[in-house]
């Protein structure tokens, strides 16, 4: 019996050194979430603000045209390829440039369509608009990850339903901006250059870390649910 004692209490000696370690995890992780979720809000309001003053520049001030242009040259040392030159002939011209033969190789010139007076500024507007949707993005979910942060931080063990619920947030906010969140930006485009071309669009990478967050979720749900079975056997 008192072997028992002893033993109970050393299990429970080490029980409770692990959930302190838990909390100081949760404590860390929660600082860090929140700090880097406030730098992301702001940096999102900066963004908006720089959006907002490029848009109001009017498109004359900067702007670009021009062409690019670029020559390509291919060699090889194999009877094919010197066959095949001299099927192609001297020179020739394409909708992708023009192309010569000179001493065994072949050159390709390549043009690509003229761009005229293309707005800088509108351009500006755009990546920084949307730099600030993915930074609010990232906020959000980084408020979530404080959140569960806190929750560890706060309960007993890590299978509460606070942590559930958060970590099945966070997946469905994931997985909701994989799905529109290309979408987004291409409408924001439109709204700055007058045309919309919208389309499917899914990021297959943030479904993927979706369905991580979702599955620890489960596992989380499914610990929880084996704690309440061994406290009502206790």
């Amino acid at each position: 019996m008192i072997y028992l004692t002893r033993k109970n209490k050393i299990a429970r000696s080490k029980l409770m050194e692990n959930l302190k370690k838990i909390q100081t995890i949760g404590k860390i992780s929660k600082i860090v979430a929140l700090v880097v979720c406030v730098l992301a809000f702001v940096a999102t309001g900066f963004a908006l603000i720089g959006a907002t003053v490029c848009a109001s520049i009017p498109e004359s001030w900067l702007s670009v045209s021009g062409q690019v242009n670029g020559t390509v040259e291919i060699g090889s040392s194999l009877s094919v390829w010197k066959e095949a030159l001299e099927r192609l002939g001297g020179a020739g011209e394409g909708s992708f440039g023009t192309w010569s033969v000179e001493g065994g190789k072949l050159f390709v010139s390549l043009r690509s369509p003229d761009f005229e007076n293309i707005p800088l500024t509108k351009m500006a507007a755009v990546a920084l608009t949307a730099a600030a949707f993915r930074l609010a993005f990232y906020g959000v979910i980084l408020l979530f990850v404080s959140k569960f942060a806190r929750a560890l931080e706060k309960n007993s063990t890590p299978f509460c339903d606070a942590c559930i619920k958060y970590l099945k947030i966070t997946a469905f906010v994931l997985l909701g901006w994989a799905v529109v969140g290309e979408t987004t930006l291409q409408v924001v485009c439109g709204m700055f250059f007058g045309k919309f071309r919208l389309g499917v669009s899914v990021n297959g990478g943030m479904i993927l870390i979706s369905l991580v967050f979702l599955l620890l979720a489960y596992i989380f749900q499914y610990g929880a649910k084996l704690q309440r079975e061994a406290d009502e056997t206790l």
